[in-house]
């Protein structure tokens, strides 16, 4: 052996994963709480707040209850959903899996008497697809200064070392 990488941030050592920041309406917010603890409450201030509560819910296969079932990654989503107490889960219709040629997961739901689809993934690729963004409660056309900020944002993260996900619908 002649490099040895180490991990600081609880993944390899407790199995363990945590959602840091989320950055919606152009604005970061910090969450608090470290691993799977819920009892760290966080306040929903924006319609797309809610939305990517929903989606961290709903595009997800992890049970989290008394005890943690699935991929780290997908736990600590359902983690920060519950932090804010706003859970609603809406009954899955089709689901297409992560794959490492699609790089992101995509579920088909009934939302009332809507059909709707939320994605996760890798955060190149759902961008990549990404025409309109939820902004300010209004949807707007995603142009090209608009994109260019949120992927500056998402360099900034992977700069420190964050991993970065791009959550849709």
């Amino acid at each position: 052996v002649t490099t040895i990488c180490s991990d600081k941030t609880g993944t390899l050592t407790l199995n363990e994963m945590t959602v840091k920041t989320i950055f919606v309406n152009n604005e970061e917010k910090d969450i608090p709480g470290q691993g799977y603890e819920i009892e760290d409450k966080i306040e929903i201030q924006t319609p797309e707040e809610t939305l990517l509560m929903e989606i961290s819910e709903n595009c997800n296969n992890a049970f989290v209850g008394k005890h943690y079932l699935g991929d780290p990654t997908e736990i600590a989503l359902k983690v920060l959903s519950l932090k804010t107490g706003t859970t609603k889960i809406y009954e899955k219709l089709d689901e297409k899996v992560f794959t490492s040629d699609r790089k992101m997961m995509s579920t088909y739901h009934q939302k009332g008497a809507t059909k709707i689809l939320y994605a996760k993934g890798a955060f190149e690729e759902i961008i990549k697809k990404s025409s309109h963004i939820a902004k300010n409660g209004e949807i707007h056309r995603l142009d090209t200064a608009e994109k260019n900020l949120i992927i500056k944002q998402a360099l900034k993260y992977s700069a420190k070392a964050l991993r970065v996900l791009g959550l849709a619908y």
